[in-house]
């Protein structure tokens, strides 16, 4: 699924799309080289550079190189820091990315909506 499908974004084709500049700005930060960040997502060097240099991650690629970097941390973070996903909507980020049924899904909105109108 690519960030147009889910958010209905994407750069224009001749700038470099703002994921692409946030996963840069996000390995740098955390310490790692191209290489060992490769090396923890468990693929090539040449496929970071790729994505960095503007050629778009899917989502499941997004996902990996979030637990790459900063394993635990809650999904979405690197959609955020690029602009696709507002901060307010970070929690419905994370659950339309988690590896659930639609069931499930559903599910976490409907509490997430009751306590969103509680508080």
């Amino acid at each position: 699924m690519t960030l147009v499908d889910t958010y209905g974004v994407s750069a224009d084709s001749e700038a470099v799309p703002p994921i692409c500049d946030a996963l840069r700005t996000a390995r740098a930060s955390a310490g790692f080289t191209q290489a060992a960040l490769a090396q923890r997502a468990q693929v090539s060097q040449e496929r970071i550079s790729l994505w960095e240099r503007g050629r778009e991650p899917d989502l499941a690629t997004i996902r990996m190189l979030e637990e790459a970097i900063e394993p635990g941390r809650l999904r979405g973070w690197l959609l955020r820091m690029a602009g696709y996903v507002e901060d307010g909507e970070g929690l419905e980020a994370a659950i339309d990315m988690a590896p659930i049924t639609p069931s499930q899904r559903d599910t976490l909105l409907r509490v997430l909506k009751t306590f969103e109108s509680e508080a």
